[in-house]
């Protein structure tokens, strides 16, 4: 299918949401358990974790549709549009073949009551149903796009004023002749060359 659109010529669109994760499994939680419980590591910043593989939400991106569809850091995603996943890579996965506008749900399990991780102190663990609706990814790109092109036109335009400030301190520029001096050694009495920097 994915074959066919690229030989008409049709975009491929890739759901996003707008979350970085990480896998949690039994194995990897039993060892961060006995590590808060053994060393008094202070539970409201670690959190004792319930034992499921799954996927950790570690940052939720502003102004996504994670964001909007109320998810949360350390949030435990163990199911995605009917799905079990049992990892971050499967995860990612049900979330970049999922319909872009189309209400995707996401099976969590979330602290609540407390202040910190998964399984703090004050806190009691649930399970609950939280409904996302994709983006594309290809218009986050897009957009991401313009806004560094944006900064690079304010870094430019930041660069051009301070090479005028520069040329009228130290006599460069004037009447805007080649040479910027009286003419007899090739006009560059004074002026000082600053390369425009362009960024990455």
């Amino acid at each position: 299918d994915i074959m066919y659109k690229l030989a008409k010529g049709e975009s491929i669109e890739h759901g996003y949401i707008g979350i970085s994760m990480t896998s949690l499994t039994p194995d990897f939680v039993r060892q961060n358990n006995a590590r808060v419980e053994g060393e008094g590591v202070e539970r409201s910043v670690v959190g004792i974790m319930p034992e499921v593989h799954g996927a950790i939400i570690t940052k939720v991106m502003p102004n996504t549709p994670a964001a909007n569809g109320g998810l949360r850091k350390f949030d435990i995603v163990i199911e995605i549009g009917g799905k079990r996943v049992r990892n971050a890579a499967e995860a990612q996965a049900v979330v970049d073949a999922s319909k872009v506008g189309v209400n995707l749900s996401m099976k969590i399990i979330r602290t609540t009551g407390g202040n910190g991780g998964p399984g703090a102190s004050n806190s009691n663990l649930q399970q609950r149903t939280v409904t996302v609706k994709p983006g594309d990814w290809n218009d986050r790109l897009r957009e991401e796009e313009g806004f560094r092109q944006i900064e690079q036109k304010r870094l430019i335009d930041q660069q051009r004023k301070l090479i005028k400030e520069m040329e009228k301190q130290f006599g460069g520029g004037g009447d805007g002749d080649d040479g910027g001096g009286d003419g007899n050694d090739g006009g560059d009495n004074g002026r000082v060359y600053v390369f425009p920097y362009r960024p990455n």
